[in-house]
């Protein structure tokens, strides 16, 4: 069943906001964006929503849908799986991963 269909309108934080704190989703992404020559291009991104505090049985129903669900998504979408929105973005690639820690300097 399809919960919601964007439009070309809408952004990158329309489908942040889409995806449920507690409950698991698939998604299609059309990311459209301009190439270092100008020239306008996108990728399409199956999005694995997987949220840590969905339920254990929400969980195991993704996993046993997700084969299903995949075949009938457009051909050469990359996937990518998430459990959290900064996760999301770290994966697609909007944003660096914070390691995290302290900088260490070595030539002390």
């Amino acid at each position: 069943m399809v919960e919601k269909v964007g439009t070309l309108e809408d952004t990158w934080e329309t489908l942040k906001l889409a995806m449920p704190e507690r409950d698991c989703r698939f998604a299609v992404y059309d990311h459209q964006f301009d190439t270092d020559r100008g020239v306008k291009a996108n990728k399409l991104w199956f999005i694995i929503w997987n949220p840590e505090n969905a339920t254990a049985s929400k969980k195991m129903a993704m996993a046993a849908s997700k084969t299903r669900f995949q075949e009938s998504t457009l051909p050469g979408c990359f996937e990518v799986q998430a459990a959290s929105l900064e996760e999301l973005e770290v994966n697609i690639g909007f944003k660096k991963e914070d390691l995290g820690g302290d900088d260490f300097d070595f030539d002390d």
